[in-house]
């Protein structure tokens, strides 16, 4: 298995926070909260996840914030926007994208 992480925020009913969780119980994987942490070496992950409530078509603002600022030069990912990558597809093995 790849070594990932998922950097995640999960405000209100904690929902996103649940289910991270979850999969973090059947793999052996890094969790990092976006609301808690403002930094992080992705650069160490072979897979990066992202998982946050959308509000207004966006994800949470942590997470925004997060990637922006810490998501490595090298790293594809398949999420469209300001974060340095165009639109990839599923099927990217650095980057996974985990919309709720």
């Amino acid at each position: 298995m790849y070594k990932t992480a998922i950097i995640y925020c999960s405000l209100h009913h904690k929902n996103t926070e649940k289910l991270v969780k979850a999969i973090k119980s059947k793999y052996n994987i890094t969790l990092i909260d976006a609301s808690v942490h403002n930094s992080a070496d992705l650069s160490v992950y072979e897979l990066i996840g992202f998982a946050s409530g959308i509000a207004f078509g966006k994800f949470y603002s942590p997470v925004e914030k997060f990637l922006s600022e810490n998501l490595p030069e090298n790293k594809k990912i398949n999420a469209a926007g300001k974060f340095r990558r165009p639109l990839l597809l599923w099927n990217v093995p650095s980057c996974i994208l985990i919309s709720l």
